[in-house]
């Protein structure tokens, strides 16, 4: 296994510090593994490391990767290396049925499963998930106990952990803490419930009153596209959807920003809203069938009229990172504009 490590560190040009090795012989060793903790403090290079750990081991392995959402099984895969899917497509969710195509009757054909974004993960879909693994499996469950538990019922990553059933790495040290932003010193200073007061590079609060805020937001939007910043780049948080600073007030003026109306765009009018080429857009539910996900964020690349279809439908495509999905009848309803998103 040392020596192994070694070659793992030659290949990814780091050094691993004692708790990383350790982490990475623990769950080499045991099987099942909890990997947690917050922003920065090398969750993924672990992963890394184990993924090549397994693949220069003697016995192949088939390996997996997941995610609960399109969005986190994108950003795994960008981050490793190495292909990810979302939960409800390797477990062959039946929207339909509300069922899974893999159980105890016909699981998983892999041999090692990591999980990433644990924290979203709901009870009832991590039961199905453990139904489908086969006997042998590793599982590797990674996550921030702190981030926001699961819409649905269960706090599945905090109760693991807890429970103590399974073996379990808690990562503390911050890696980017000095090449980077102040962003994740102060995330980690707010879970301790200290605000810093040397905050000098990318974190800059501005008071406002709520009437005055889609002004800021304009302005500092204005300012960063003048700099060069893309529509990809900028992404506008409120904590609500109603109110002169809620999501639906700020997507309204950031779509005049980012995208205002032309004569070589063309636009629709749908529940109430403009949806005009170019527009950011948020899926809102999930689509398996067309490799979609709630949380899927895109560019709206065509307005297609009714009376230009073939079938006389109105018709939106939308350009997910070169997957085109179109959009028709009811599933229209599944967009929205995402200049700006609720948090939490």
């Amino acid at each position: 296994m040392n020596a192994t490590l070694v070659e793992v560190e030659r290949s990814m040009g780091i050094v691993l510090d004692e708790s990383q090795i350790e982490a990475i012989k623990a769950f080499v060793a045991q099987g099942h593994m909890v990997l947690s903790g917050g922003p920065g403090t090398g969750k993924t290079t672990i992963v890394k490391a184990v993924l090549q750990v397994i693949e220069k081991s003697e016995n192949p392995k088939v390996i997996q990767l997941c995610a609960p959402t399109g969005r986190a099984a994108k950003r795994l895969s960008q981050l490793t290396s190495y292909p990810a899917s979302t939960l409800h497509s390797l477990l062959q969710w039946n929207k339909e049925s509300n069922t899974f195509a893999r159980n105890e009757a016909n699981p998983l054909l892999v041999d090692v499963l990591i999980i990433d974004e644990m924290s979203m993960i709901d009870v009832v879909l991590f039961a199905h998930t453990l139904k489908a693994c086969p006997p042998h499996v590793k599982l590797l469950l990674i996550g921030d106990p702190n981030q926001l538990p699961s819409v649905a019922p269960g706090n599945v990553l905090l109760d693991i952990m807890e429970s103590s059933c399974v073996h379990s790495v808690s990562l503390a040290y911050i890696y980017r803490q000095k090449s980077e932003s102040d962003i994740l010193r102060l995330a980690h200073s707010m879970l301790k419930h200290q605000w810093l007061d040397d905050l000098k590079h990318d974190v800059k609060l501005i008071e406002s009153s709520p009437k005055h805020v889609k002004e800021h937001v304009i302005h500092l939007i204005s300012k960063a596209l003048d700099k060069g910043y893309r529509i990809e780049d900028i992404q506008v948080l409120s904590p609500m959807y109603k109110g002169v600073a809620g999501v639906d007030a700020l997507n309204h003026v950031c779509q005049k920003v980012f995208n205002p109306p032309s004569e070589d765009k063309r636009e629709v009018v749908l529940h109430g809203n403009i949806f005009r080429e170019f527009d950011k857009v948020l899926q809102l539910k999930n689509r398996p069938d067309d490799h979609v996900y709630n949380g899927d964020i895109g560019i709206l690349v065509d307005v297609i009229h009714p009376h230009e279809s073939d079938n006389h439908e109105l018709t939106l495509v939308v350009d997910y990172d070169g997957h085109f999905v179109e959009y028709q009848k009811d599933f229209l309803l599944q967009l929205t504009h995402a200049y700006a998103l609720k948090y939490p």
